[in-house]
């Protein structure tokens, strides 16, 4: 498993003129990242600066706003972070969320995925025995696997876990957001 990169095209404010860069795709990255250049050529401004981690564990403040993208034949806002002009863009994890992305990484493409509902439907509240009913929900994150997860643990892994039903805790409360 590596990584690919996608085409995507980027568009100003208006999304009138478009510009196809290569992404590549990052599921650990928060945001799509691209150069500070193509969206100013684009006419798109920083709207505020946001704080990030890096890979090292250092922190630095970059510009970010929204912009139009097309990916997977569609059209959607989506958050845009400003980076280095030799930056490679990245397209993350909240833009493959908004297109309902997810990641194969055994074949190296996106593929559609349904978005996820947690908060509504009684079917999330049960008792230990609606644990594997729940793996999808909590064992996978659309942006991070391919379905379906119980795929994960195939014959060939080399997990010592047997069951993914092991691997998720019980869930016996629902947050409240408190």
């Amino acid at each position: 498993m590596g990584t690919f990169t996608v085409p995507l095209e980027v568009a100003g404010p208006l999304g009138r003129h478009y510009e196809t860069v290569d992404a590549m795709v990052d599921s650990g990255a928060t945001y799509t990242i691209l150069p500070a250049a193509i969206l100013h050529r684009l006419g798109v401004v920083p709207r505020g600066t946001r704080r990030f981690v890096l890979a090292d564990g250092s922190h630095v403040e970059r510009g970010f706003s929204t912009t139009w993208m097309r990916l997977a034949g569609r059209e959607e806002l989506s958050p845009v972070v400003f980076w280095d002009e030799d930056a490679r863009p990245l397209l993350g994890a909240v833009t493959l969320e908004i297109f309902s992305l997810g990641i194969d990484p055994i074949n190296g493409q996106l593929i559609p995925v349904d978005a996820f509902m947690l908060a509504l439907g009684s079917s999330y509240i049960g008792d230990e025995g609606d644990r594997a009913s729940r793996i999808s929900m909590i064992g996978c994150s659309s942006t991070r696997y391919f379905r379906p997860c119980t795929s994960l643990y195939s014959a060939g892994s080399t997990s010592s876990v047997s069951r993914v039903e092991d691997t998720i805790p019980p869930m016996t409360t629902v947050a409240s957001g408190r």
